[in-house]
């Protein structure tokens, strides 16, 4: 009976654990979309590395930062080989999603879970059609 009882006393403590470190995941203050390529579009791209040698960027990621309610995107132009930082301020936070104030018509939906990146634009409100942008690690 004693065995019974520490083993379940373990297994509940590990499920703690467990729940615990997940719930930690979506607390966190700094988070990364990264290694993101264009979900749909009219050259379809297979993954990162493909959209990275048949597409117009080298790099094209994002930091989030939820405590100063910033989002910076790290851009690198193949063309140019410059790197772009851009800062948007964050307008909503939930325990899914995260978006940008718009800025210059162009606001950023990232969903947490998912690791797609929702993009509105002037362009794509008319159309229906935002643009997905999906991320490997995030």
């Amino acid at each position: 009976m004693k065995k019974i009882l520490a083993i379940m006393v373990l297994f509940f403590f590990v499920c703690e654990n467990a729940y615990a470190g997940l719930s930690e995941l979506f607390r966190k203050n700094e988070f990364k979309f990264e290694r993101c390529y264009p979900e749909s579009s009219k050259k379809k791209y297979l993954n990162y590395n493909d959209w990275a040698n048949r597409g117009p960027f080298l790099k094209w990621e994002w930091e989030i930062n939820l405590k100063n309610k910033t989002a910076t995107r790290i851009s690198i132009f193949k063309s140019d080989n410059k790197t772009n930082v851009e800062q948007y301020p964050v307008a909503a936070i939930t325990s899914e999603f995260v978006q940008t104030s718009e800025i210059d018509g162009t606001s950023y939906l990232f969903k947490r879970k998912t690791g797609r990146i929702q993009i509105s634009t002037e362009f794509n409100k008319t159309n229906k059609s935002p643009s997905i942008m999906r991320c490997e690690k995030f």
